[in-house]
């Protein structure tokens, strides 16, 4: 069957990188162009020798000119494309990270996934997504409706979809910065903005509205969980001096703050030990109202013995 979409056609160079799984092609790779189209629109991509590479999202604002989809010369880009992918990306993500993990981690890895410039956290009952290329822009509303009815075909509970798109890579896009919610019936507008998650055992307060990014850098999970083999044995400091210098949100801080306290409080089996990341001074009216044991508070300029909230760790530097 004829296609009729825009032919563009790219140097030796470019057929080399798109060859050998490159997902992009950049301006100074193509030398011409068959057709019309308008930015966001699905053009084929060529070899000099009219051999076909791949189908992806054109757009002249961008030095990535062409964001490949497919390399497959008989899909056709309509809703059912889509979805066959969505369902593709979930289903590889629930298998791979199992029941548990699902709940919290990235359910769409841009590229990776042949979704070009789209990020989709899951934090439990809460997506926050960010959109970077004109082409994903222009199929969002259907992406995020049919991302929405997957999950909840599966089982999986979804109150509400953020949208981070607060991002300066948009303009140079072609497209607007914002944030908000994403309405659609059946999914809430009117929440604070903070969710709680649990990564490895570990509690975290996660600020989708105002924390970096979507919030949280969840395709860092897996690494959080190495870093005690490292570790293990080892004492390891969050900062240096009397400041705190840590990661965002202190995740990795936290994973091995975990191990050094238990290792203190082994011989206390009763202590209550919450360990979150927290914005403000919550955690330590809970110790010193002793709802808790031990707070480990990771904040940017927090002084070292207000962070370490605990009678035995007051002292210590070596969390």
């Amino acid at each position: 069957m004829a296609r009729d979409l825009t032919k563009v056609f790219i140097t030796p160079k470019g057929e080399k990188h798109l060859k050998t799984g490159h997902p992009w092609v950049f301006g100074e790779e193509i030398t011409a162009v068959n057709g019309s189209y308008t930015n966001g629109d699905v053009v084929d991509v060529y070899s000099q020798k009219e051999r076909f590479l791949g189908s992806g999202y054109i757009n002249d604002n961008s030095k990535i000119r062409v964001r490949i989809i497919s390399r497959n010369a008989n899909d056709k880009f309509d809703d059912a494309f889509y979805e066959r992918r969505l369902r593709y990306a979930v289903d590889y993500r629930r298998t791979v990270m199992g029941d548990e993990d699902f709940k919290c981690c990235r359910l769409i890895f841009g590229e990776a996934d042949s979704f070009p410039g789209l990020t989709v956290d899951r934090f439990n009952n809460i997506l926050v997504i960010q959109v970077l290329s004109l082409g994903i822009e222009r199929v969002k509303t259907f992406i995020v409706t049919k991302l929405v009815e997957i999950l909840r075909e599966q089982g999986e509970t979804i109150d509400a979809v953020y949208e981070r798109n607060d991002v300066a890579i948009r303009e140079r896009e072609g497209m607007e910065q914002y944030k908000g919610f994403f309405k659609a019936e059946g999914l809430k507008t009117d929440l604070d903005g903070v969710t709680e998650i649990t990564e490895n055992g570990i509690k975290y307060a996660v600020d989708y509205i105002n924390g970096q990014k979507t919030g949280f850098f969840l395709d860092q999970k897996y690494n959080r969980m190495a870093i005690r083999k490292i570790a293990k044995g080892k004492k390891v400091a969050g900062g240096h001096g009397d400041s705190l210098s840590i990661g965002y949100a202190g995740a990795y801080e936290l994973w091995n703050a975990t191990r050094l306290i238990r290792h203190y409080y082994q011989a206390y089996p009763e202590a209550q030990i919450d360990l979150r990341f927290a914005s403000n001074q919550v955690l330590l009216s809970e110790v010193s109202s002793g709802k808790i044991d031990i707070a480990v508070i990771c904040e940017f300029g927090v002084e070292l013995s207000d962070w370490l909230a605990a009678k035995e760790l007051s002292n210590d530097p070596c969390v």
